[in-house]
């Protein structure tokens, strides 16, 4: 599991997103844990990984 330091900016909000989106369904994060459901998001931009490869391994 990646630190929220190393994790995109723009997946975190996607993610935020996807709770608000629950939520406006009237689901919540605890109705949902446990059932088979997932998130997927994809990329293509360097400029994360090369952030974060420059962060010292203990902010990683």
């Amino acid at each position: 599991m990646f630190e929220a330091g190393s994790v995109n900016p723009c997946h975190r909000l996607l993610m935020l997103k996807f709770v608000h989106l629950l939520d406006d369904a009237g689901y919540s994060v605890e109705k949902m844990s446990g059932t088979k459901t997932s998130v997927h998001i994809g990329q293509f931009s360097p400029d994360q990984a090369i952030a974060t490869s420059r962060m010292r391994s203990e902010h990683r």
